[in-house]
């Protein structure tokens, strides 16, 4: 799920338009990703989020007759608050700090992955560009020079953290 402002031309309005658009992955390696629904809003806010997934879930549900039959694995997401908080109202039908607290246990170890799928949590990726860009900026404005030496410690982190997990 992402938000862009640069796809969709200023019109009639003073507020910036953003266009959404949720996609799921190609099925083959290489594939391109395939849309699955969109919409175009001048607010990011929660619940004009929430509300776009309410009707994508209702489209669903008209079409297929089963309630809940889309429920996603994984969200890539931004920074952007609004969309984490509506996908864990929407999907997970958690707050963010229940969310936050049910991740900490996984990683704990105090609850396993088959707890996810029992219990049909969506799990929520932040983008690696997104997050070192996010890291980025904030070491510039702590430290001016000494940035990228800042960038290739997180990255060697976040690779030894990451690469050892199956």
């Amino acid at each position: 799920m992402d938000a862009t402002g640069s796809v969709v031309r200023q019109c009639y309005s003073d507020k910036r338009l953003l266009y959404y658009e949720v996609s799921c992955r190609g099925h083959r390696a290489g594939e391109q990703n395939i849309p699955v629904a969109a919409f175009v809003s001048n607010a990011h806010s929660v619940s004009v989020i929430v509300n776009f997934f309410q009707r994508l879930l209702e489209a669903e549900k008209s079409l297929f007759g089963f309630k809940n039959l889309c429920h996603p694995c994984v969200f890539k997401v931004d920074f952007s608050m609004a969309v984490i908080i509506a996908i864990n109202m929407s999907f997970n039908c958690m707050k963010l700090d229940e969310y936050i607290q049910f991740c900490w246990s996984l990683v704990n170890g105090e609850l396993t992955l088959q707890t996810i799928d029992k219990h049909f949590v969506t799990v929520i990726h932040v983008c690696v560009a997104h997050f070192m860009k996010c890291v980025r900026d904030c070491c510039f404005k702590v430290f001016k020079s000494g940035t990228e030496l800042v960038l290739c410690s997180v990255q060697c982190q976040f690779n030894g953290v990451f690469g050892t997990v199956r």
